[in-house]
């Protein structure tokens, strides 16, 4: 974090979560660093307005604002947000900046949206079944050399999936199941432990994703949400499972197993993200999104991109199931990112 070695990659690459326990129209904050002279105080910071633990900041752009090195409140409104500083900024890596804020500008309010859930009785998530497969569809391209884009190939030492769509299920408190995830580099498939900022149900834990065997499944959090008949885009990632590869490592393929044809508990899309650190930020590195198989999904990367292979073909888990985002809301968790940035 030091400004020697400083640059805007590093944005979100320290982060607090700020859980408020339900949704709450937060009026004002105040942070507190060290004071004058404080070698351990940035400058700048970034806020996140989220729903659930693990979120994108392709779903709500972060406010970026200026903070003093001592306290910083923040007053929010409909109209948006300003912000006071006692001492006045202090640029950090440049000493004494032209900028002088005891009342900052007015900034876009892009916060705290709210997702609109339903209350209904827990359901199981079992009943899965053994894997299904069926013929090989043609390898679709999906995606290539941007650098901002999500690509394992290029080193990373985790890798989180997110759901990117609906699940069959009837139940809005079913949960997506993964059966199994596999990653590959050069040398050979890699020795992968799991885990889950999003939950998971009792008796299925990340574990169970990348055991080697296929019968058995993680299945998330049933809070969520995930059926077609209440999914909104506000819930990608609403779920998700993260891979610790072990170290930096560049994958070349990644196997994705779901239930196979007629599961009810499989999604359509998924979001790869790539990150250096188990808290990430989609600002950092745009994530992948991808159609998947309801059975195997083959992503083979390289430096030019990544192609996945469906087994059998891509089928739409939502096709005649009609969303509800006019459902009530009830008793929906929300969290609040304060992000420390230079």
């Amino acid at each position: 974090m030091s400004c020697s070695c400083w640059d805007d990659s590093k944005k979100d690459g320290q982060i607090l979560t700020l859980d408020l326990g339900s949704n709450q129209q937060v009026a004002q904050l105040k942070l507190y660093q060290g004071g004058s002279g404080n070698e351990w105080a940035v400058k700048r910071v970034r806020l996140h307005c989220h729903e659930s633990v693990a979120f994108s900041s392709a779903l709500s752009e972060p406010l970026e604002l200026d903070v003093s090195t001592g306290v910083t409140t923040i007053d929010c409104s409909d109209q948006g947000c300003t912000t006071a500083l006692d001492p006045a900024y202090y640029d950090t890596c440049k000493g004494v900046g032209a900028k002088l804020a005891s009342g900052l500008a007015a900034v876009l309010a892009v916060m705290l949206l709210p997702i609109l859930l339903a209350s209904w009785s827990v359901l199981p998530s079992g009943g899965d079944g053994p894997l299904v497969t069926s013929t090989s569809t043609p390898t679709n391209v999906v995606s290539d050399s941007n650098p901002n884009i999500c690509n394992p190939f290029r080193g990373y030492r985790y890798i989180s999936i997110g759901a990117a769509g609906g699940i069959s299920s009837s139940s809005c408190y079913a949960s997506w199941d993964v059966h199994e995830v596999e990653a590959f580099t050069s040398s050979g498939q890699l020795t992968l432990s799991a885990s889950s900022m999003s939950g998971s149900d009792d008796g299925y834990p990340p574990s169970k994703a990348v055991d080697g065997d296929s019968g058995s499944f993680w299945a998330g959090d049933h809070d969520v949400g995930m059926s077609c008949s209440c999914w909104d885009d506000s819930k990608k990632d609403g779920q998700i499972l993260t891979l610790d590869l072990g170290s930096n490592q560049q994958v070349t393929q990644l196997k994705l197993y779901q239930g196979g044809n007629g599961n009810d508990w499989a999604v359509k899309r998924v979001r790869l993200h790539c990150h250096e650190s188990v808290a990430f930020s989609s600002a950092l590195s745009e994530p992948l999104e991808l159609e998947v198989s309801t059975g195997v999904t083959t992503i083979d990367c390289s430096d030019q991109g990544c192609t996945a292979d469906l087994q059998p073909a891509y089928y739409d888990t939502c096709a005649g199931t009609t969303s509800n985002s006019a459902r009530v809301a009830v008793g929906v968790a929300a969290a609040f990112s304060g992000v420390l940035l230079l």
